[in-house]
């Protein structure tokens, strides 16, 4: 009976504390993906209005990831806040690996910027220094992910937003630079 209160304990005391870390880490993570969405909106607007090249459909692809990745990271906050760190970090994991395979599945060109969204859960927690369970099987996950980066970016199966289009390419520069900043 002790044991199993200790264990519990133990437990506890982890999930608050990847909780804890997971809240500071992504708190302001809806906002930046929010203004990265609204900026891809005005891009498409730009772009039906002939001032950035052709409007692509996949622009508005991106932007649904981008606004879907918003809701689950408010989701991970509010997990986090009510100390359910577990639940918060594997949404997170499987979020953010998603939106990575998402954005090649749509984006030609966007190989790097993937990859490095696939690989943030796992360099957040090892800058962090956590539990060594937890980068394992985010390292794994990513790894994962990896591969299906990469041969999603071999073969694609429907036609992708181009960068050598000027809405594209902008759209690019924007995700690429938010990425680069929440790092």
């Amino acid at each position: 009976m002790m044991e199993q209160l200790v264990n519990r304990s133990d437990t506890d005391i982890k999930n608050k504390s990847l909780g804890g870390l997971l809240y500071t880490t992504v708190q302001y993570i809806p906002l930046l993906s929010t203004l990265v969405g609204i900026g891809f909106l005005l891009i498409y607007i730009l772009a039906r209005l002939g001032l950035l090249g052709d409007p692509a459909w996949q622009l508005l692809a991106v932007t649904g990831i981008v606004l879907l990745l918003t809701v689950s990271h408010l989701l991970i906050i509010n997990l986090a806040r009510k100390e359910r760190g577990l639940a918060a970090y594997l949404l997170y994991l499987v979020a953010m690996a998603a939106a990575s395979v998402l954005f090649v599945i749509f984006w030609q060109g966007i190989f790097l910027v993937a990859l490095l969204i696939a690989w943030i859960v796992p360099l957040t927690l090892i800058a962090a220094r956590t539990n060594r369970l937890y980068i394992v099987s985010a390292v794994i996950f990513s790894t994962i992910t990896t591969g299906f980066i990469v041969w999603l970016d071999g073969y694609p199966f429907i036609e992708r937003l181009s960068n050598n289009n000027p809405a594209g390419f902008t759209a690019l520069i924007l995700l690429a630079s938010t990425v680069i900043l929440f790092i």
